[in-house]
């Protein structure tokens, strides 16, 4: 029947090129949506693990009164399933005469030297011997900020602009209310703007994935950032004070295994921290956050290439009822040498579902000889916004499966009332036209 089937369609193949074109647009366009979302969950996921650990809890202050202080972090020790506690500091910078801008992050050397993307790139020779841990005065920029710089030299000095962390601002910085003789209203005084200050880095090299893409970054010792922040806010306060007085506007938590995290998380959110302007997240968070975006704009889209199933599905109907009408005379001697209304209804349905089956995988081809064009440009652009990826498009074949089963579905569903049309003819009417 299968052989019958294909006869049949070849008999106008123009027509029957043009509706498996309109199914294999269609199958274009829901394979370019549904393997880019693919595509880009997989990437997200990759970079957060290139850059955070599963294992680890993210904490932020935001305000002087929630820094992390000492007794914050002995209470987070006693937290079960605490495996180790990583004290940070972030604070902004500006390069003015080049118009750049971005965040610096301290983190511990013991936390540093473990990060698989800052292990990577001394083995591939992007970080020179002894980069990590990071002396004082030192940094390691990510490959954003390094190529916004022209690729500085290794060892070459890099002045910035440092500015206070809005977290260890003092009273008179912050906007205040106050009324007159002449109003009630709150009125915001002129502020002192926050002090900046001019340091001098020398560049150790670059990472690809230094942070989470938030712009350019550049990585320094704890030690450097606690030495700027004491010059900013208070240089009275002793270096071994700072914990105590000034405390860290960031902290990480490495819970002891990802099984665990959501435990420590609900400890730290409804016990430690429960009354206290602190953001506490995970990496699997903010992949779930973005994921359930991409997974709108997947159904956004994909509800838009279903009408283009739509459209090819009528060119189907069109196809396969011209088909009836000018193969009247064969399905007529067909019915006369016995065939059944079954047989000639499955014979016609079939025609349909081929067309369907061949315009998906028409489709699929063709979005895959998209796919491995596009593929390396893609590559260029991520690498040189600071992702390290050899590929951007993933394939899987379930869902190569699937597409290809659906458009022969839409082709079988479009080509029922065609072959009811052809089923049910009268066999002699039929052959003498």
């Amino acid at each position: 029947m299968l052989t019958l089937a294909i006869k049949n369609l070849k008999r106008n193949k123009l027509r029957t090129t043009i509706t498996v074109l309109g199914i294999a647009i269609g199958s274009l366009l829901i394979s370019i949506i549904i393997f880019t979302m693919i595509s880009l969950r997989d990437l997200i996921a990759y970079h957060f693990a290139q850059v955070f650990e599963p294992e680890n809890i993210f904490l932020v202050s935001f305000n002087p009164n929630t820094n992390f202080k000492t007794s914050d972090i002995e209470k987070i020790k006693d937290v079960k399933e605490v495996a180790a506690i990583y004290p940070a500091i972030e604070l902004s910078f500006s390069i003015p005469q080049k118009q750049i801008g971005g965040k610096i992050v301290a983190y511990g050397n013991n936390y540093n030297a473990n990060r698989q993307n800052i292990q990577k790139a001394i083995k591939e020779g992007k970080l020179v011997s002894g980069a990590i841990p990071i002396k004082k005065g030192h940094t390691i920029l990510s490959k954003l900020l390094y190529d916004k710089l022209s690729r500085p030299a290794i060892n070459q000095k890099l002045s910035v602009e440092i500015n206070t962390p809005f977290q260890y601002l003092q009273p008179k910085h912050a906007p205040k209310e106050h009324t007159t003789e002449q109003t009630t209203q709150p009125v915001t005084p002129m502020l002192t703007p926050p002090p900046t200050m001019q340091y001098e880095f020398i560049v150790d090299g670059y990472v690809n994935a230094l942070n989470t893409g938030e712009g350019p970054t550049m990585l320094i010792s704890l030690d450097t950032a606690k030495e700027i922040v004491r010059q900013l806010i208070d240089q009275t306060i002793s270096p071994d004070r700072f914990d105590q007085e000034l405390g860290y506007n960031l902290l990480v938590v490495k819970a002891t295994s990802t099984e665990t995290v959501k435990e420590v998380t609900d400890t730290l959110e409804k016990k430690i921290f429960k009354d206290k302007d602190v953001i506490i997240g995970t990496a699997a968070e903010v992949i779930d956050s973005i994921n359930k975006v991409l997974y709108i704009l997947g159904g956004a889209l994909l509800f838009v290439a279903f009408f283009s199933a739509v459209v090819a599905s009528l060119g189907i109907i069109n196809t396969m009822i011209m088909a009836v009408y000018e193969q009247k005379k064969e399905i007529g001697i067909l019915k006369a040498l016995g065939a059944t209304n079954k047989q000639v209804f499955g014979l016609y349905a079939l025609m349909s579902a081929f067309i369907g089956f061949l315009g998906g995988i028409s489709g699929i081809l063709l979005a895959i000889i998209l796919f491995k064009a596009g593929d390396p440009l893609i590559v260029r652009f991520l690498n040189n916004k600071g992702l390290d990826i050899q590929h951007f498009f993933v394939y899987k074949l379930w869902v190569l499966v699937v597409i290809s089963a659906a458009s022969a579905l839409v082709g079988l569903v479009a080509g029922v009332l065609p072959a009811l049309k052809a089923a049910r003819m009268d066999p002699i009417k039929a052959i003498r036209g």
